[in-house]
């Protein structure tokens, strides 16, 4: 174990361990359920342990080889951790929301991004000070709008090797374009996911805020 991996204690304190109501768990989840607490699953911390070191170790291998990686998290608690993360390892995010035929469609979506691109050039040009204040601010409008969905991957021009899915439970339709396309997928999420659609899966708490901050800030720490 990396001494930089946290121990029980630590994740027990961060709530790592709380998945989902059993109702409401994905079937073939219980392979990480270590016991039912008041219809809580509780996860088994020693497989999500094991789950994040086999992460850490193929994710060095990815910078490594300098892949391509797209992280995907539009959830609200999750959209600032990804975004770190992904910024830090020169990787493309989604943390808004998912673009539909971002991957299937890629062309599409790279002349779309063409034109964000040449937005953020007039920004800063003589002909973007030649605008009245009305025209301005319909220009910024328009480039809020679009940097929203588009800031993430201003450098995606090939399909991503891998995507890694932050509560696969939610990005159902990302999931589905790299299936299509037959790019690896990697997930961290809780029980309610199907850990069988993933190469990798960490099994956690992906609610939880300080669940979430100790399993990416021991990401970080590791790479």
């Amino acid at each position: 174990m990396s001494k930089n991996t946290p121990n029980l204690e630590e994740m027990l304190k961060a709530g790592v361990h709380f998945g989902h109501q059993k109702a409401h768990s994905h079937p073939k989840s219980k392979k990480f359920v270590h016991s039912t607490v008041d219809k809580v699953q509780i996860i088994n911390l020693e497989k999500t342990t094991d789950q994040l070191e086999e992460f850490i170790t193929r994710l060095k291998e990815l910078k490594k080889e300098n892949k391509n990686v797209l992280w995907v998290g539009t959830k609200v608690q999750i959209r600032d951790f990804v975004a770190n993360i992904a910024k830090k390892l020169n990787h493309n995010f989604i943390v808004k929301k998912w673009l539909p035929g971002l991957l299937t469609n890629l062309d599409s979506f790279k002349a779309n991004l063409k034109t964000f691109n040449g937005m953020l050039e007039q920004k800063e040009s003589e002909s973007y000070q030649e605008l009245n204040n009305k025209e301005k601010i319909t220009f910024d409008k328009k480039l809020k709008n679009l940097s929203d969905l588009y800031e993430g991957v201003r450098n995606l021009s090939v399909l991503p090797d891998v995507m890694i899915l932050c509560d696969p439970s939610i990005e159902v339709n990302p999931y589905k374009e790299a299936q299509m396309l037959g790019i690896q997928a990697w997930a961290i999420g809780d029980t309610s996911s199907d850990p069988s659609d993933f190469e990798i899966f960490v099994p956690c708490n992906d609610d939880g805020k300080k669940s979430l901050q100790l399993i990416f800030d021991t990401i970080e720490k590791n790479i």
